[in-house]
């Protein structure tokens, strides 16, 4: 009798590790879904008019976890503009689509008033403080550079990123 309760106890112990394991490894997986970093560099660090529009495809899975949406640009010298507006876009794979339009104020940016020349500075901002994507798919991303008819000299790259929220620092702060 003690034989078979003891071998119901391991069969018992087992199962509930499997069922741990698996249900950490797909609350895991989940976390990672729909992070992603795409970049457009600039040639001569020149984003001229003829490039104003930026598309990147991202393939993307259904989540109901939010994402943290960014801009990145990799300056390579202080812009002779003193902001610069954009239009950014998503249209999901159904054909929705959202468009919201995003500033870098450069003054925001003490870094960039350095007299010293610099080889790359990173600004970001943020698009959206979470964004949910609720379709598989292919998701479209469009950037519109609306600051001048003339070329922008000085950007070398815009990088888009999405990455998890860490719920447990938005309850710290």
């Amino acid at each position: 009798m003690k034989k078979n309760s003891y071998k119901q106890f391991a069969v018992s112990l087992v199962m509930l590790l499997i069922t741990s394991v698996l249900f950490t490894s797909c609350h895991l997986r989940d976390k990672k879904i729909n992070c992603f970093s795409v970049s457009k560099s600039f040639e001569e660090t020149n984003w001229n008019y003829d490039q104003r529009i930026v598309e990147f495809e991202v393939e993307l899975e259904s989540s109901d976890l939010p994402r943290k949406i960014s801009i990145d640009l990799d300056l390579t010298q202080k812009l002779v503009v003193d902001k610069l507006p954009l239009t950014f876009s998503i249209y999901a794979p159904s054909g929705a689509a959202s468009h919201k339009p995003v500033v870098f104020y450069f003054s925001q940016y003490p870094e960039l008033d350095s007299q010293e020349p610099f080889s790359s500075k990173i600004v970001s901002t943020t698009i959206y403080p979470q964004k949910f994507f609720s379709e598989s798919g292919t998701y479209r991303i469009r950037l519109l550079q609306k600051s001048t008819k003339y070329d922008l000299y000085g950007v070398n790259s815009v990088t888009i990123r999405s990455e998890n929220i860490d719920k447990q620092k938005d309850k710290e702060d």
